[in-house]
């Protein structure tokens, strides 16, 4: 976004917008306003920087974008058209977009950083940059773009829409769809008629706020209500805490804001000084009680004074009483991870992240630590530190392994998934309560005068003197950790020992904070002298070990590499991963439905697939009537689904869950943490009466009144007639070796050419795809065939009739 200056015309204050600037007004408006103020020069007020992390996710996506380029060269050559970034004026951009439409017209297979410059509105003209324009074997031009997210954002797809429109008014033939390539070389595709409508809104929008704003010429005010906020971003992080706004409040979500607001509730003061809730407010009594207690103790600091203590209230020490008797064995265990770390993988996709320390005290003290430099390192350290691990739990049975927050044990799963090397100690870990997570404890048991509950926010409660220095936080961590790494490939070697040894001693604080916040939270008066029965953890699922099978294609695997045939190792361990798939992702699926039980709501509010319920009611109490053998009840459930959320299918099985206070205590409960009861999902679309639900009793309890907080996704179909079917093949595998069973699947690993590559049956119409598969399958001996297209056109519909077919 910027002013555009052309001698040309008289449009010398044309604001020139891009699809970036539609971005940042769909994602924050105060944010994009602020951007605009410094444009327009209503104010000299600097604009925050982006973090470490953020520009060097900026120059990965530009390494990304390059190395797609770099494909497209290799496949077409001097045919293949592009441009340099233009000039800012003008002259310039016309000039470019003439030749980007010249490019097109004449038939280039794709044009990288096409220029689009579209002055249909001259106050506020648009100009794009198509990071590539694909032509399609009609003849039809695609719009592709490179993401370094691993994930298809609604942003991103806005971006898409823009410049598919300016292909429209250029008169260019243009797909009905849009390409994202991600970070982890994956595509997704999207129907440009799914986009276009939010596309349209999210313009007018922008187009509307930019023309008020010029207007009243003057900077945006926190307390304008008229222009969303994300709260918490760059742009809105200190006009939040200047203005003393809700936002700072720990744990009030944006929505809970909004009521806030419309009950009269602006500030945290107003929150912190109105202890009865407002009987409009619409949130339950026991959220409005914490998050009230909340503001009042973060109130009660002063802001100027940066070495106050804040004030701590326990409000349920069930949580503490219950951490395990100290062990001499114990560990205090952080990662420090590069989540931007990439190595190429299978066919030079990216393989992402990288956990470059494993670091840990002992009840002493003392650290130790285990360096990873690349991913075959992190599969070494992840085999020493679990041998570690296991060694010492010899010595010192009943040790247990503390962290804060959950980053160590999803990365312990993730790495040992990853690598396939661990998975069954890692699951073992877990069953068996080893890892203790001090987060969700805090969360549970104590109120503490901070905005943030991050353990440096902590430290004032329990470190006394002890203070931080050099490396500050986990992205300085990271961006040392990559200065390093550069300084080491450039054989500096003494430059790369030295940062390395600052991010450890950072990593020792981290651990060391650990230990004294388990001290300290042991060692608060409302605690002692409470004793509470020890608990068994009860985990639903199977524990995890690897197969034979699954082992016996790894194997394979190294044999073939060993023998230099690639193709056939990359084969092998493909079919490995095949057999144990299901059963790693059940697993996957039971792990985090157990960490939402104890992990804080905010940090899974947003998972897909979990409605937070704001209201709840009952449209039929406890009964039991016909053959029921045990009572039920339906609800009607209010509130909202995460974003990207499908509802689940009526009939289907889901989770509600239950918060403090629960309505009972299951078998194997930890003190502290939520449960869940699986019910039956009815009404997929929520109307005045809200989604509802049955939900049985369990016949040793009680009746009770309460309400769920959420519904969460319910346990993952059974697949077992799949998993034998994959098993079957897996083991034809292994039996056929060194040669490969001559069957379809094999050659698809093998990345062979199908052996009778004969064309499709022609198409009679759009609704003969069935019969024309068929012919073309039945006109074959062996082999396979490829069906392509994007999300949505049929593919699952069109083999499921091709299967029945058949059979």
């Amino acid at each position: 976004m910027y002013l555009l200056s052309d001698s040309d015309s008289n449009a010398t204050q044309a604001l020139v917008t891009s699809a970036s600037d539609l971005t940042q007004a769909s994602s924050c408006e105060f944010g994009f306003l602020r951007v605009l103020d410094k444009r327009l020069g209503f104010s000299n007020d600097p604009l925050p920087d982006d973090d470490a992390m953020l520009k060097r996710a900026a120059t990965l996506g530009n390494v990304h974008e390059e190395r797609l380029r770099d494909r497209y060269r290799a496949e077409f050559g001097d045919e293949m058209v592009e441009f340099e970034r233009p000039n800012n004026d003008a002259e310039s951009l016309r000039d470019f977009a003439v030749r980007t439409r010249e490019a097109l017209l004449t038939g280039a297979p794709v044009v990288f950083q096409g220029v689009f410059f579209d002055e249909s509105d001259p106050e506020l003209p648009f100009v794009g940059y198509a990071d590539f324009l694909v032509r399609q074997p009609d003849g039809r031009y695609r719009v592709v773009d490179s993401k370094l997210s691993r994930h298809v954002r609604v942003t991103a797809l806005l971006q898409l829409a823009a410049y598919h429109e300016q292909l429209q008014k250029i008169v260019v033939p243009v797909d009905d769809t849009v390409e994202l390539i991600l970070g982890n070389d994956e595509s997704e595709t999207a129907l440009v008629s799914d986009v276009a409508p939010v596309f349209r809104r999210r313009r007018a929008r922008m187009h509307a706020i930019i023309a008020e704003h010029r207007a009243e010429g003057k900077p945006v005010d926190w307390n304008d209500e008229r222009y969303s906020r994300d709260g918490r971003c760059k742009f809105c992080k200190e006009p939040a805490k200047a203005a003393d706004d809700l936002f700072t409040v720990a744990g009030l979500r944006a929505g809970q804001r909004a009521k806030f607001l419309a009950a009269g509730i602006r500030t945290l003061t107003d929150l912190a000084e109105t202890a009865e809730r407002p009987d409009e407010l619409g949130i339950p009594k026991a959220s409005y009680a914490k998050l009230h207690l909340q503001a009042k103790l973060q109130h009660s600091v002063d802001p100027s004074d940066e070495h106050a203590i804040p004030p701590v209230v326990v409000v349920n020490p069930l949580p503490i009483v219950s951490l395990p008797e100290p062990n001499a064995g114990d560990l205090f265990f952080d990662f420090e991870g590069d989540p931007m770390y990439s190595e190429p993988g299978v066919g030079g996709v990216p393989r992402w992240g990288l956990d470059y320390l494993f670091g840990w005290v002992d009840a002493s003290e003392k650290f130790d630590c285990l360096w990873a430099h690349s991913h075959a390192e992190e599969k070494v350290a992840l085999r020493e530190f679990l041998a570690f691990v296991a060694e010492r739990r010899r010595q010192h049975p009943g040790l247990h392994i503390y962290h804060y927050a959950s980053y160590e044990k999803t990365h312990l799963l993730s790495i040992a998934a990853r690598h396939g090397e661990g998975e069954a100690e890692v699951d073992q870990l877990l069953r068996e309560g080893v890892l203790v997570d001090l987060y969700p404890v805090v969360m549970g048991a104590l109120r503490i005068g901070t905005p943030s509950y991050s353990i440096k926010k902590l430290e004032p409660l329990y470190m006394g003197e002890q203070e931080r220095a050099g490396v500050a936080n986990a992205a300085d961590s990271v961006d040392e950790y990559v200065r390093s790494s550069t300084a080491a490939a450039n054989g500096d070697q003494a430059t790369a020992e030295a940062i390395r040894a600052d991010i450890a001693q950072y990593n020792a604080y981290d651990c060391l904070s650990t230990l004294k916040l388990r001290d300290w939270l042991r060692a608060l008066p409302e605690v002692q002298g409470l004793k509470v029965d020890a608990v068994e953890p009860k985990f639903d699922g199977a524990a995890f070990e690897q197969s034979e099978l699954d082992l016996a294609l790894q194997a394979l695997g190294a044999r073939a590499e060993e023998q230099g045939d690639q193709a056939s190792a990359n084969a092998y361990r493909m079919a490995a991963a095949a057999i144990d798939y299901h059963r790693r992702e059940v697993k996957s699926f039971w792990w985090e439905h157990y960490d939402r039980l104890e992990q804080p709501s905010e940090l899974w509010d947003d998972t897909r697939g979990v409605f937070v319920v704001e209201a709840a009611s009952l449209a039929r109490d406890w009964h039991r009537e016909g053959k029921q053998r045990t009572e039920r009840r339906h609800l009607h459930l209010h509130g909202q689904w995460a974003p990207g959320s499908s509802a689940p299918r009526p009939g289907g099985d889901v989770f509600i869950v239950y918060g403090d206070p629960l309505p009972y205590l299951p078998q194997g409960h930890r003190p502290g943490a939520r449960i869940a009861r699986a019910v039956r999902f009815l009404d997929p679309a929520e109307d005045d009466f809200g989604i509802l639900v049955i939900e049985t009793r369990p016949e040793d309890t009680a009746a009770w009144d309460e309400m769920p907080t959420h519904v969460t996704p319910g346990p993952p179909p059974r697949a077992d007639s799949i998993v034998a079917a994959i098993e079957a093949w897996g083991a034809s595998v292994v039996d056929a070796e060194p040669e490969w069973p001559g069957d379809a699947m094999s050659d698809l690993l093998l990345r062979k050419a199908p052996a009778e590559a004969s064309p499709l049956e022609p198409m009679t119409g759009p609704d003969d795809g069935v019969r024309a598969v068929v012919a073309s399958l039945r006109s074959r001996q062996s082999g396979y065939l490829a069906v392509q297209g994007p999300p949505g056109t049929g593919k699952t519909y069109l083999a499921a009739h091709v299967i029945r077919e058949l059979i």
